[in-house]
């Protein structure tokens, strides 16, 4: 991905980071309507307590500005920034003990 406007109208970046997010609770929208699919990524994101303030048109038509925030509100409300113990342990391989 590499915008918030065309990127993201077909859903399926938002389908995929929601389900990996929260494989359990977010299933992958598999709707072959845009607007369709859109309104399930919303309803997956109000699952997760997400403050959902954009509609399925703001979604499939790449309003930039909304979606920018949106992804915002997803990452604030479920990170998903947990990471194991074999990548603790690489980033602490890569400072000196000096470093802090």
């Amino acid at each position: 991905m590499a915008n918030f406007s065309g990127d993201v109208k077909d859903g399926e970046a938002y389908s995929t980071l929601l389900h990996q997010l929260a494989p359990d609770t977010c299933d992958l929208c598999t709707e072959s309507d845009a607007s369709a699919r859109a309104a399930h990524i919303i309803a997956n994101a109000k699952k997760l307590g997400v403050p959902c303030f954009v509609k399925p048109g703001d979604i499939t038509t790449g309003n930039a500005k909304l979606n920018l925030a949106f992804v915002a509100q997803i990452f604030n409300t479920r990170p998903g920034l947990e990471a194991s113990e074999e990548e603790i342990s690489a980033m602490a391989d890569m400072f000196d003990d000096d470093d802090e």
